[in-house]
């Protein structure tokens, strides 16, 4: 399957003005953020006609988003988000690529949905849904997140090994908002370079849950974090790590994860169980202008195809297709290489 993908994006949001709906002093407040987003994708796409059946595919994207913050004090304050988003494409929605995108089904790890379709059609799909609700909690020893929160780790930027709930896919348009999950958050410092989290993520089942503990720290220009715990069935352990290098920027991940059932497809470390991912990059910045940045990464799967021509039966086994869609690997096959 030749690699090539060749896009001409543009995107343009406009923030509405933020408006006040409440506030006593000038430390507790009720704000309305309101932004609207509109944006368009024309594509050259892979020589592959089960995953674009289309040579050249048009997808027009807009979406509406309003944000609630309360703010009570310094110790307490609370967000709710909900959004309105429609996707035209100039193909049918299964096509394109378009069906196998983590963000066109339900987002992984949430206790209920709270997600619908306004309008279905050939070629318009137009949703909604209640993407934050939460409370958060600033004492002196840490921060308490409690409710449906956007969550990103690692140091990856177009992969990711370490990202556990509901990561962007490298096909995806618009990274403005990560989709939320309903999540308890905990952390506490231990000095002022490092701290201790224990997360807990609920999804429909406990097979769709996730507890990970986790600590990072940093010393000097060197920062990294070490995870573990229990991801949906899989048992897990991750790292991640950066730092400066010269006028650059270095960044690693690495994680392993324990899976009840064989791969299909086998794996590196000759456990069939045993399933390794891993993220290399670096970045630097030119001085061009106010400075233009340059970013390469180099991404493995594990979960992904040997071979490219395997991806459509790989597809068509359910314990495949649900990791993908949830996110546990962004990636069909198993190399892949990005450039920013």
């Amino acid at each position: 399957m030749p690699s090539r993908l060749l896009g001409l994006l543009c995107l343009f949001a406009l923030g509405l003005p933020a408006t006040d709906l409440w506030r006593q002093g000038d430390f507790r407040y009720l704000a309305l953020n309101p932004t609207l987003k509109l944006g368009g994708l024309e594509t050259h796409n892979p020589d592959d006609p089960f995953l674009y059946p289309d040579e050249w595919t048009t997808v027009g994207l807009s979406r509406l988003r309003l944000d609630l913050h309360l703010r009570w004090d310094d110790a307490a304050d609370a967000r709710l988000a909900y959004e309105a988003s429609s996707r035209w494409v100039s193909g049918n929605q299964t096509g394109a690529g378009l069906g196998i995108l983590p963000t066109t089904v339900p987002a992984p790890y949430r206790l209920r949905s709270l997600q619908g379709n306004w309008y279905e059609g050939d070629h318009v799909l137009g949703s909604h849904e209640l993407d934050r609700a939460l409370v958060a909690f600033h004492p002196a020893w840490g921060e308490v997140t409690i409710g449906r929160q956007a969550i990103g780790l690692g140091r990856g930027v177009l992969f990711s090994a370490v990202d556990l709930f509901a990561p962007f896919s490298p096909l995806e348009i618009d990274r403005e908002w990560r989709r939320g999950v309903d999540a308890c958050r905990v952390e506490r410092h231990l000095t002022p370079n490092s701290s201790v989290e224990g997360i807990a993520v609920g999804g429909e089942s406990w097979d769709d849950s996730a507890f990970i503990g986790r600590w990072r720290g940093y010393v000097g220009l060197v920062d990294a974090e070490l995870l573990g715990g229990k991801r949906g069935e899989d048992g897990f352990l991750g790292t991640a790590i950066s730092a400066a290098a010269a006028d650059a920027e270095v960044h690693a991940e690495l994680a392993l994860f324990h899976t009840p059932e064989a791969q299909l497809q086998g794996s590196i470390l000759g456990d069939d169980h045993l399933v390794p991912k891993a993220v290399l990059g670096a970045s630097y910045t030119l001085p061009v202008g106010s400075g233009l940045t340059v970013l390469g990464e180099y991404h493995y799967s594990g979960f992904g195809s040997r071979d490219s021509d395997q991806i459509a039966t790989l597809l068509n086994q359910p314990k495949f297709r649900k990791r993908y869609l949830r996110g546990d690997t962004q990636i069909l096959g198993r190399h892949a290489l990005g450039f920013q």
